[in-house]
């Protein structure tokens, strides 16, 4: 085994994080980006954090710079004024009244960190610089992905939000080209746990590239309707609908309903054709019954995965709104989904709608 690495000249925070590393032991959270956002007359921060070994157990904060903040450390449990949502892509947010909008606002300077272990050890900090030019809430979390562009909303540890109802709408997007291999591109509504996909109900349109066995062999385009379930990140589909025409340029609304323990509803109208389909033999499918598996809501463009590139694809305009509300409003967070092959635009009603275009950037 390698001997750790040469640590002088860093923090114990960091020393400790690389000694565990080298040593094979479990990997302290680290947070991976921060960001700042103003609301009514506090500015909050956002940590953006990775537990990989899953024994962050919360988080802490002192003022720097003169700011008079004292060190105070909070439980994801009990995070006082914070707000809390773990998962796959766990934050933290937390407010400080700098009486933004009044003569009297101001700036300040934090330093925070996660804490970890049943030692209350501390992630590597970082300094955060509070003021309120910060933009208004509501501001999306941004989230990295590989695979998909869209929007998705939540609750928070302390206030889940079970999900009954979610639904979408939009035009088919076409293939622009075919290249000289396989590609396909999903669009789609879901209600699940996680951008993670431990759990999810999911249906939706692909616009794809196939091979066919014409006269002679071609990839053309391929458009069609399916469904997929996974519970606990096990797949059952991805199930291809043979008997609901779908064609670019279609007009489609996928509902998606929670009836409890586990039951979900399908719905899917091609309302250019005028035609409707559920899954037989009564519309009905069987997905996870934990509470997590109703937990988000989410409208996305999808690279699926196992697929080898990308479907170039025409722009395409998605409706989105979850327990009737527009995305935008339907969670205490909403999730912006971001990938460097799409392009995620902006909500409209400054955020708060239930509107957003994906452009197609590269395979």
């Amino acid at each position: 085994m390698s001997p750790p690495p040469n640590c002088s000249g860093i923090s114990k925070s960091m020393r400790r994080h690389l000694n565990r590393a080298a040593a094979g032991g479990p990997l302290p959270p680290e947070i991976v980006r921060f960001e700042t956002f103003r609301e009514g007359v506090l500015v909050f921060f956002r940590l953006y954090f990775t537990d990989p070994s899953k024994i962050a157990s919360g988080f802490g904060f002192r003022g720097i710079k003169g700011s008079g903040w004292a060190e105070e450390s909070h439980s994801f449990t009990s995070p006082s004024y914070g707000r809390v949502l773990l998962g796959e892509n766990p934050i933290v947010e937390y407010p400080f009244n700098h009486l933004c909008g009044t003569p009297s606002a101001h700036e300040s300077d934090v330093e925070a960190w996660i804490v970890y272990d049943n030692t209350k050890q501390r992630s590597p900090s970082v300094t955060i610089h509070l003021a309120c030019s910060a933009p208004p809430a509501p501001v999306p979390a941004t989230l990295e992905s590989k695979l998909m562009a869209g929007y998705g909303a939540t609750g928070f540890q302390a206030h889940p939000i079970d999900y009954k109802k979610v639904s979408a709408t939009w035009d088919v997007p076409g293939v622009v080209s075919c290249q000289d291999i396989t590609s396909d591109s999903a669009t789609w509504p879901g209600i699940g746990s996680s951008f993670g996909l431990g759990d999810l109900v999911q249906a939706g349109t692909l616009s794809s590239c196939y091979q066919l066995g014409l006269p002679v062999p071609a990839l053309v385009p391929v458009y069609f309707a399916f469904w997929q379930v996974f519970i606990k990140n096990q797949s059952k589909g991805p199930q291809r609908i043979q008997d609901l025409l779908i064609f670019p340029g279609n007009r489609v609304t996928v509902e998606l309903t929670s009836y409890g323990s586990g039951v979900f509803g399908i719905d899917i109208w091609n309302l250019t054709l005028g035609s409707h389909w559920q899954p037989p033999p009564n519309g009905m499918v069987l997905g996870d019954n934990s509470p997590e598996a109703t937990a988000a809501a989410f409208c996305l463009q999808e690279f699926p995965p196992g697929s080898p590139t990308l479907t170039h694809f025409s722009s395409v305009t998605i409706t989105c709104s979850a327990n009737n509300l527009p995305i935008g409003l339907a969670g205490d967070i909403t999730l912006k989904a971001i990938m460097p092959k799409m392009k995620t635009g902006d909500l409209n009603a400054s955020g708060t709608g239930d509107t957003f275009t994906i452009d197609w950037i590269s395979p």
